[in-house]
């Protein structure tokens, strides 16, 4: 033990010795992925997405790891590996100290919201950098990144893709009213899975996560993406809007010199289901310190083992009760939100048709 826990320290010294080569360089791209991993298993989803970066990408790039202490020693290093196989940097940052100063907060949020869908609020706090791009879980980076982190923020705190537009019917209304409602502009509300963050001006507004905790306790019955709604909320008019190639949600379309976002229920690890998402997913994990080594036997083993893990059905769920609450709760919220959103419709509806008799 004393033996393997000394190579890893070693493994971590020679990944810090690489900072004067890559972090200080000036064309360095700093990439942050963010991960709540209590099962152990949702590491190697954020290990092929960097993976996918550094495939795709001629640029020295560091990426910088937000984790609680449910990161594995076993995933901390295969982190490592994989970063030191393609000759680039990572930063672990442990945000558990961050989160003891807001107990209360996270209890009252932890009730109907996962945490670490939160933790990308606390980069302006605890990264020392101008600027970042931030990437979600469920994401494949299937071009160079340096085309996404050449934008010009032209004064904004957020650069970002707008979501698949609303349909003209009555969802679609509704949810153009919950946004409003939410003090965000319909136009320019953005995916948060995909993001560039001028971090330097975000900390003129002080705790962006203290801000959206606050936000989202308000307005509890609203928000159905609790750190996407925040951000809007907050940087509502401070965002500029890029091509959807930097957030391609359409997976059945063709996916090359794209940022692919897999937002439905079914990701590239749910199974194979013969898309060519799944295909990158797969040949990115067995490129992977999780994929090296694999025999073929083992490699159907885990594809079947990922699969049974996320199965759609709460009864197989490894965390059942625990999700269907939470599911349950999620509902209830929805229905409540839903009646607000009607209540306030119905009255600016009335109040329109006041003055135009007027």
């Amino acid at each position: 033990i004393r033996n393997q826990e000394s190579g890893i320290r070693n493994q971590e010294s020679g990944i810090r010795n690489q900072e004067s080569g890559i972090r200080n360089q000036e064309s360095a791209i700093h990439v942050a992925l963010a991960i709540y991993d209590p099962s152990g298993k949702y590491s190697q989803h954020a290990g092929v997405v960097i993976t996918s970066i550094f495939e795709n990408t001629q640029s020295p790039v560091v990426i910088h790891l937000l984790h609680d202490d449910t990161l594995t020693q076993d995933n901390r290093e295969k982190f490592l590996r994989t970063v030191q196989k393609y000759s680039q940097e990572i930063e672990f940052v442990n945000i558990e100290k961050y989160k003891s100063q807001l107990t209360d907060e996270l209890r009252k949020i932890s009730e109907i919201w996962t945490i670490g869908t939160l933790y990308r609020l606390f980069m302006p706090e605890v990264l020392d950098l101008d600027k970042v791009i931030y990437l979600d879980s469920d994401i494949l980076v299937n071009l160079d990144i340096k085309n996404f982190w050449d934008i010009d923020f032209e004064g904004k705190s957020l650069v970002g893709a707008t979501p698949i537009p609303l349909r003209a019917n009555f969802a679609g209304m509704l949810e153009k009213c919950r946004r409003k409602f939410m003090g965000s502009d319909s136009e320019s509300y953005v995916n948060a899975g995909v993001l560039i963050m001028n971090l330097r001006k975000m900390r003129e507004r002080g705790s962006i996560f203290k801000i959206a905790v606050d936000f989202m306790l308000a307005k509890e019955s609203l928000v159905l993406y609790p750190d996407q709604d925040a951000l809007n909320s907050i940087f509502s008019g401070d965002v500029k809007l890029v091509s959807k190639r930097f957030n391609h949600s359409r997976v059945a379309d063709a996916l090359s010199d794209c940022i692919i976002h897999v937002t439905g229920n079914w990701k590239p690890w749910s199974g194979v289901l013969g898309r060519q998402v799944d295909r990158l997913y797969w040949k990115m994990l067995i490129r992977s310190a999780w994929g090296e080594n694999l025999t073929s036997d083992e490699l159907i083993d885990k594809i079947n083992d990922s699969a049974s893990s996320t199965v759609m059905l709460p009864m197989y769920h490894h965390r059942g009760i625990q999700c269907v609450k939470r599911i349950l709760r999620s509902v209830w919220l929805r229905i409540i939100g839903l009646f607000r959103i009607i209540r306030f419709f119905l009255a600016f509806t009335l109040c329109a048709v006041k003055d135009k008799g007027k």
